[in-house]
């Protein structure tokens, strides 16, 4: 699951290229990633003795343009969005943009990662003004326009109602019982959503994403 599984692509001879920051996400938390994923993977009868840890090849900070041929396709880090470390691979000769978990049209994104909600809604704001047609997400179906919309107004009704509570002195455990964001109720991973309040609450809290609460920053 995401990098657990470079090794394979070792395997066939590909070259693994990674935003400076998620690299260095890959190598701190390598441990505590392989730990959560270890009950999934039993579950489905996966040996974890073949996950061994591959890093990247060659990393980037801002910008790598890869050359096929005539074509290109343009790697680029426009800052945090879902995580640190989140890039985005643009082709121009496609009109297509690939958003990884950044948006994932009528799918709740995972909200642990993130250091900033209002990082995540400019990155979104940044691809919506791409001279695009197409998003091609981690999961799901590919997505247009108005999916970035739908994302940056979820995003953006979630993190406005839990300072709202927070400000009126609600609890947490109070607030996953009533901001269910019903609206939301056909979306993929709706089930997640008071895991989703915590992981808010945490944020505004401290600052920090509740996933990576003990360091994201690279020096």
């Amino acid at each position: 699951d995401h990098y657990l599984g470079n090794s394979e692509f070792k395997k066939i001879g590909a070259r693994i290229i990674a935003q400076a920051h998620a690299a260095f996400l890959m190598d701190k938390y390598w441990d505590k990633d392989l730990a959560r994923r270890k009950p999934g993977f039993e579950k489905a009868g996966r040996d974890l003795k073949e996950i061994t840890r591959v890093m990247p090849d060659q990393t980037f900070e801002d910008e790598l343009v890869i050359r096929v041929g005539a074509k290109q396709v343009r790697l680029f880090y426009p800052g945090p969005g879902q995580d640190p470390g989140a890039a985005y691979a643009h082709f121009p000769h496609a009109r297509a943009v690939a958003t990884s978990g950044t948006l994932t049209p009528g799918s709740m994104s995972n909200l642990m990662f993130t250091p900033s909600v209002e990082g995540w809604v400019k990155v979104l704001g940044q691809l919506k003004g791409m001279d695009v047609d197409v998003y091609l997400p981690g999961h799901g179906d590919l997505g247009r326009k108005s999916d970035v919309d739908d994302a940056i107004k979820l995003l953006t009704t979630i993190q406005n109602d839990v300072r709202a509570a927070r400000a009126k002195g609600i609890p947490l455990a109070e607030a996953q019982k009533t901001l269910t964001f019903d609206a939301y109720k056909s979306w993929r991973n709706y089930a997640r959503m008071a895991d989703y309040v915590r992981n808010v609450y945490v944020l505004e809290e401290t600052g920090k994403p509740e996933y990576w609460i003990n360091g994201w920053e690279r020096k």
